[in-house]
């Protein structure tokens, strides 16, 4: 759970430095730090990419996961919950621009895949660069979002703690029953998504990732009929 902690924490320091400092935060800088940070979301994409062993698990769970995903449109789900949800904000005005933040920065940092990758990743292995990353990421987001936002964005650490912990613990409980070969092709097919995100935040696509989410459980069934 230091991992998912972590994550929380550097999303309530990060709101409150940029809500005090929101006057020395530049479009130009917050766009450097960002297209920086999807550099390091590459690298972490590749470098997990390396540690599966077969090839036809990546391909099916991705092809399954897509199938699932897509026939399901869990992003434009996700999509419609979040306006939904911040229209309501909005048109009742309820709680002013802390209330318009907090619901902002709750969906900011936990729909996307990045944010359920990452504590599965911590609970299955043990690991926590993918978690480490998210938090230095979150951190500087949450630094340049309440800058405009508000406050509000720093009091969602909190939802990020108990949203990845829930992930977190399920991963914790169902790791002594996978072997390292399933771990391996799970992080395989995580962090193919992962990849997917850091072109995303650099601009170059727009892969609506959650869509491939499901991809991440499907060699958890495979591994059992390939080897």
């Amino acid at each position: 759970m230091l991992g998912v902690l972590l994550n929380g924490g550097t999303i309530i320091i990060g709101g409150l430095a940029g809500f005090v400092f929101k006057k020395a935060m530049s479009e130009r800088l917050s766009d450097s730090l960002i297209k920086a940070f999807s550099l390091i979301v590459l690298y972490i994409g590749i470098s997990g990419i390396l540690e599966g062993t077969n090839i036809i698990i990546t391909i099916i769970s991705l092809a399954l996961g897509t199938l699932i995903g897509t026939g399901a449109d869990l992003d434009g789900k996700f999509n419609k919950l979040s306006e939904k949800i911040g229209k309501k904000i909005s048109k009742a005005g309820e709680g002013g621009d802390f209330a318009s933040g907090f619901v902002s920065g709750t969906i900011i940092f936990c729909v996307g895949a990045f944010a359920i990758i990452a504590p599965l990743d911590a609970g299955l292995t043990g690991s926590l660069e993918l978690l480490i990353t998210k938090s230095i990421m979150d951190g500087i987001f949450a630094l340049i979002f309440a800058s405009s936002m508000g406050i509000g964005i720093a009091a969602a650490g909190i939802c990020v703690i108990l949203y990845q912990g829930t992930f977190f613990l399920l991963a914790s409980v169902a790791a002594p029953y996978l072997s390292d070969y399933v771990v391996s092709e799970i992080n395989c097919v995580g962090s193919l998504l992962i990849m997917a995100l850091g072109f995303n935040l650099m601009g170059v696509t727009n892969f609506k990732v959650m869509n491939y989410v499901p991809a991440v459980f499907f060699p958890i069934l495979l591994c059992l009929f390939i080897k």
